[in-house]
């Protein structure tokens, strides 16, 4: 996957009230990008993919289906 270089907003539908997130890559030393999730500014959600897991929320509270469709708007955004 191709890591984008500069944050991004996302919106996903039925999720977070159709407000924008803002996504902030982020360069790891294992090479596995990882993404800040904002929302209204605020720190919600740090994501990152697994290749044997999939999607998985480093912190945050944000539900299973929400980690998953916020993934796959990254993955589909970094093409």
């Amino acid at each position: 996957m191709e890591q984008a270089e500069k944050s991004f907003e996302l919106s996903i539908a039925g999720h977070f009230g159709d407000r924008p997130l803002t996504i902030d890559p982020d360069e790891t030393t294992d090479s596995v990008p990882m993404y800040y999730c904002y929302l209204d500014g605020a720190a919600i959600s740090q994501l990152r993919h697994d290749p044997v897991e999939g999607w998985v929320q480093i912190w945050g509270n944000l539900q299973d289906d929400a980690v998953q469709h916020v993934g796959e708007a990254i993955a589909d955004y970094v093409g």
